[in-house]
Formats: C-alpha cells, structure tokens, sequence
C-alpha cells in the first residue's frame, strides 16, 4: 500500500499519469503517452531496476524487503526520471 500511495501522490502535479494499479509489489504506472521507455532507461542510468511491458506502462516488481525507506528513495528518482523526459517532450 504504501507504494501504491507514494506514486499515486505524483499524479496530481503530473496529470499525465493515468493510473496506478498493482496487486502487492507488483505495481504498473500508467501514462497517456509512449514514455515509458525513456523514463525507464533514466531510471536504470539512477541505479532502479525495472521494466516497460508497454509504451506507455512501467513495472515496478521490487523485492519483498523493500523499505519504505527504499519506496521514499525510488519514488524520488521516478519524479525527478519524469520531470527530465517531460521537460523535453513537446506540450
């Protein structure tokens, strides 16, 4: 839950997320647009595994040992992943 309440605080200064689902560790984020992978390979260049199953879709599958300490650290790098790629892709 704790995850999940984390990414879904982003949403509301970056209305391109769409939604945020997930069942436990495994939680999707959903964007209006195909930036998933450019999100994703900032993401990865930060130190965070993770994967783009669609264009617009990243996978979170953290470990079961995940903190939130680990959750405040990663959310953290997705916001500033997001606001990078963003910045740069035409309104």
């Amino acid at each position: 839950n704790y995850l999940q309440k984390k990414l879904n605080a982003l949403r509301p200064d970056r209305p391109y997320i769409t939604d945020v689902r997930g069942y436990g560790l495994l939680v999707g984020i959903e964007f209006d647009s195909d930036i998933a992978a450019e999100v994703m390979v900032k993401l990865i260049e930060a130190g965070v595994l993770m994967n783009a199953p669609a264009g617009n879709i990243l996978r979170f599958m953290p470990p079961l040992v995940l903190t939130e300490d680990e959750v405040d650290e990663v959310v953290g790098k997705l916001a500033t992943a997001l606001d990078a790629v963003k910045a740069k892709t035409p309104a």
